[in-house]
């Protein structure tokens, strides 16, 4: 049954399927990534200079433009 759904659908189907998939796991490295410049801030007393840094890697990453507008 999922082998032939999967031949079924067209290359344009296959490509936003495949683009969701990594749009899911690239959603989990951006939390992954908060979450240990959070800790890290902590540790380290330095959450002003870990605030400015991870917004302008987020502010300039592909992650936050979304992949199906």
């Amino acid at each position: 049954m999922l082998a032939q759904s999967s031949t079924s659908k067209s290359p344009r189907t296959k490509f936003l399927s495949i683009l969701r998939v990594a749009a899911h796991y690239a959603q989990r490295v951006k939390t992954l990534l908060i979450k240990l410049s959070i800790i890290l801030a902590r540790s380290t007393h330095k959450i002003r200079l870990w605030k400015s840094f991870m917004v302008l890697v987020l502010r300039h990453s592909p992650w936050n433009r979304s992949v199906l507008s």
